[in-house]
């Protein structure tokens, strides 16, 4: 057996510390806080690979593959559990897009026909006539001709994380809530191998030029008796999730702001309630739902995620550098800049780290 320290106490460093402690190894997260105050919880978890990569693009293929045995480990998690209180519940959701040159067009200039190589689901094609126009963040105005209607998998990220800290303590998995600042931490720890988390924060001990954040702002609004039909609806930088406990709101996907702000922001929540008013009931009209009554009286809490992204996807790989130092050499594996997609293959991707660290021997091998 031997002992790994986990930096980050967000899904991927729950998810690592998960594979690690399943194969027999004492594991300690140091984390600034509990995981339920991460930006691993602000996320919507929308479990989908919608990468906008072609496929025969070696990355979409790795990424494929995790999102994969990432949605399998949380359907094993489900299996045992009673359908109202499963982790997963199947979302139909409702992509508003726009027209330009005859093309039909997501967010984020994300082409429809990129859905053709992704085998998850169906697509549909809903026309919106009239279009219906939203204003966006940065105060554009996207003119909706279209929805694609897609079923995907919803996951209650607050929920998730306490249930998945729970068993994590269980199984005997130290938790110390103080944050790791430096290399000189690091090489302070007591540990065989450690793994770095650290997401965004990631950057603040190991430059790396290709990762920068991305923003996003989510509301929850908890409800009681909520019934179904539980769905999506999602354009631009607004979705509005209705699901078994009450509503998320938001979903923004901002990037390259000048300042990192891991606070929430009044323009985007006077949009984000704008949306709400507005647009949204329009669309749940034209989409065939009784429009919900979402009591923004019950807002639970308002939170900014910062989404660690990195255009050439994760990085997970050992940092042979500091292995192979001469003086104090650090067995450190990386697994961080998931971006949007933590949820999507952080499993998969926790277990290519812990294998990286196995096949070098630096785990003990537990039989």
């Amino acid at each position: 057996m031997s002992h790994a320290v986990v930096l980050g106490g967000g899904i991927v460093g729950l998810w690592t510390a998960e594979v690690l402690s399943s194969r027999g190894h004492q594991v300690t997260i140091r984390s600034a806080h509990p995981p339920e105050f991460t930006f691993s919880s602000a996320a919507a978890c929308v479990i989908t690979p919608l990468l906008p990569w072609e496929p025969n693009d070696p990355r979409f293929v790795i990424a494929w593959g995790r999102y994969k045995r990432t949605i399998a480990k949380f359907r094993e998690i489900d299996a045992g559990r009673a359908p109202n209180d499963r982790f997963i519940e199947p979302m139909p959701s409702y992509e508003c897009g726009y027209e330009e040159e005859g093309k039909k067009f997501l967010e984020k200039e994300f082409n429809i026909d990129k859905f053709n190589h992704l085998p998850f689901t169906a697509i549909e094609i809903i026309p919106l006539n009239p279009p219906v126009q939203i204003k966006n963040y940065t105060n554009d105005t996207q003119t909706n001709t279209f929805c694609a209607k897609f079923l995907a998998d919803f996951c209650n990220t607050e929920v998730f994380l306490a249930w998945l800290h729970g068993e994590l303590v269980n199984r005997g998995v130290i938790f110390e809530y103080s944050p790791v600042q430096s290399l000189n931490e690091i090489k302070n720890l007591q540990a065989d191998v450690v793994f770095n988390c650290l997401g965004f924060g990631s950057s603040m001990i190991f430059p790396d030029d290709a990762l920068y954040h991305v923003r996003g702002q989510s509301m929850f609004v908890d409800a009681e008796r909520l019934n179904g039909p539980f769905f999506g609806i999602a354009s631009g930088h607004h979705a509005i999730f209705k699901h078994r406990r009450g509503f998320y709101l938001g979903s923004y996907f901002i990037e390259k702001e000048n300042i990192v702000r891991p606070y929430p922001h009044s323009m985007e929540y006077e949009l984000s309630m704008e949306f709400a008013n507005g647009p949204y009931k329009v669309l749940c009209n034209r989409l065939g739902f009784q429009i919900p009554e979402i009591d923004f009286n019950r807002i639970r809490r308002v939170n900014t995620g910062i989404r660690p992204y990195r255009p050439e996807g994760p990085r997970v790989e050992v940092d042979e550098i500091l292995a192979n130092s001469a003086t104090q050499p650090i067995k450190l594996v990386h697994n961080y800049g998931h971006g949007a997609h933590g949820w999507t293959i952080g499993y998969a991707t926790a277990q290519d780290a812990v294998n990286a660290a196995e096949v070098r021997g630096w785990l003990k091998w537990v039989e």
